[in-house]
């Protein structure tokens, strides 16, 4: 049931249950989907098989053959609705793709008593972007429901309570969870209504404020608990305590850890190793512990800062490399070293465990041969040779030689293929020599060929020349003038 209550003129307030409705969307020439608890549309197909809520079908066949375009549905709630339910409720529908009002009409066509718009613009910074003038699509007078925004951080913890809620239930358009909405108005020096999460208009709203609030006054103890308007304290949810709700009340426990209290000794050239082991607080029988602890992630906290310190992120076992400690000081016997390993179950509580470790910078003189020992708490002690000088530098040759010999075995394998490499260039090489000089002597060739066909064209044009008639009497001049005007035509043509 919704129930719209107004007081003062320019401040209302509204509660019903709410509702994420589908729509057709108003755009659809490419594939989207959407991700579990993320009101985000993403463009494309997904590539996480395991965390998406929705694929939409590929329209770009469709449309480039003239077919039906397949059926899709988006939270933008830009089109008529096609889920049920709507009357009476709030429709939490997404930013984009047609205007706000568009998008209120739609809801208040459907039987919406109010719209809840969520703001993606700009999601890492929890600040959403500011609304345009998306308001001119219809007549004020015709909207008849309130409308307002909040960020996606607060549109992700609504989705992923609303399809929490929607599992549990039979009718997935049904949700337990009631929405109080209302708008705020502020006349210096004080307000009529506060904001959300803020303290009481006769201190200005000023005076308290809740828990956990984020930067758009959408959500209050950190998204984990209510915030109560009357003390401002936060009644956290199951599982998280703290004055926010920011403290995690049911972290995963240890089932097996080191001593915290007494230091491991290890010697410079030993390797220490040790089971971990964690599961859920609330894992009593024995099968749901060994399940539990498949599920937990471990790592090492401070892993940049120990070096010689590493964990199998799924199985838990830690090892700890003393050869990898250094001593700056010459003078130091031995260094303490603190460890955290942290487990992570898979609702991302976390616990942390830190232990003390004590390296010497005196080798163990266990010989020889490579030993093991089993030490106090569980820890399972690997022991080297005896790093002295001769066996240091012995080890370190034999280990050069090893390396050595796959350096030289890789050396043989790029040589060889360097060869061939030379092989190939050179017989491309020359066939391209060969090419080129061949390219050279046909130029020639044609070129002498051009050069006898124009003097045979040029002999064979004197022959047609007719030789004026010569009198003993004619000179040079009289010669070639009369020569030039009985041949005009063909010594023009030879030309």
């Amino acid at each position: 049931m919704a129930s719209v209550s107004t007081t003062t003129a320019g401040v209302e307030s509204i509660s019903a249950n709410l509702v994420f409705p589908k729509s057709r969307p108003s755009s659809f020439t490419l594939p989207f989907y959407y991700l579990r608890n993320d009101v985000r549309k993403y463009s494309g197909t997904t590539p996480n098989e395991t965390n998406f809520e929705y694929q939409s079908p590929d329209p770009r066949r469709a449309i480039a053959s003239n077919d039906i375009v397949p059926d899709a549905w988006d939270r933008e709630g830009c089109n008529a609705y096609i889920s049920d339910d709507v009357e009476g409720k709030i429709c939490v529908v997404v930013r984009g793709g047609c205007a706000f009002d568009v998008k209120t009409m739609n809801c208040q066509d459907a039987g919406g008593v109010g719209v809840l718009i969520v703001n993606v613009d700009t999601y890492e910074s929890r600040i959403p972007a500011p609304a345009g003038d998306n308001w001119r699509s219809f007549p004020q007078s015709t909207l008849t429901i309130p409308t307002f925004s909040i960020g996606q951080a607060a549109g992700d913890a609504l989705l992923e309570r609303y399809t929490r809620e929607s599992a549990l239930r039979d009718d997935a358009a049904k949700s337990r969870t009631i929405l109080e909405m209302f708008s705020y108005i502020c006349k210096l020096p004080y307000c009529e209504t506060c904001a959300f999460g803020l303290g009481n208009p006769s201190d200005n709203c000023t005076l308290n404020k809740c828990p956990g609030l984020d930067p758009t006054f959408s959500i209050a103890c950190n998204g984990r608990g209510i915030c109560t308007k009357d003390t401002f304290q936060c009644e956290c949810e199951e599982g998280y305590e703290g004055e926010s709700c920011e403290k995690f009340a049911n972290p995963p426990v240890f089932t097996r850890a080191p001593a915290v209290d007494i230091a491991l000794d290890l010697a410079s050239n030993e390797i220490a190793s040790f089971a971990f082991g964690a599961s859920l607080s609330n894992a009593t029988t024995t099968t749901t512990e060994e399940k539990a602890d498949n599920d937990i992630k471990f790592r090492v906290v401070n892993a940049r800062s120990v070096r010689a310190a590493s964990i199998d992120t799924n199985t838990g076992e830690f090892l700890f490399d003393a050869t990898k400690v250094t001593h700056t000081d010459a003078q130091q016997q031995k260094k303490m070293i603190d460890v955290t390993v942290e487990a992570i179950d898979p609702r991302g509580e976390s616990a942390q465990i830190s232990f003390p470790i004590l390296v010497s910078n005196v080798p163990n003189p266990a010989g020889n041969t490579e030993i093991q020992r089993i030490a106090d708490g569980g820890w399972t002690i690997r022991t080297l040779e005896k790093e002295s000088p001769t066996a240091t530098r012995s080890s370190k040759e034999s280990q050069g030689n090893g390396e050595n010999v796959e350096k030289s075995a890789s050396a043989d394998e790029n040589n060889e293929s360097k060869k061939e490499d030379a092989k190939i260039e050179k017989s491309f090489g020359f066939l391209f020599f060969v090419s080129l000089i061949g390219l050279v002597l046909l130029g020639l060739f044609g070129f002498q060929i051009l050069k006898l066909r124009n003097r045979h064209l040029h002999r064979r044009g004197l022959r047609h020349v007719e030789l004026p008639e010569w009198n003993a009497t004619d000179d040079v001049e009289t010669l070639r003038s009369r020569h030039f005007e009985s041949n005009r035509d063909e010594v023009r043509s030879v030309a």
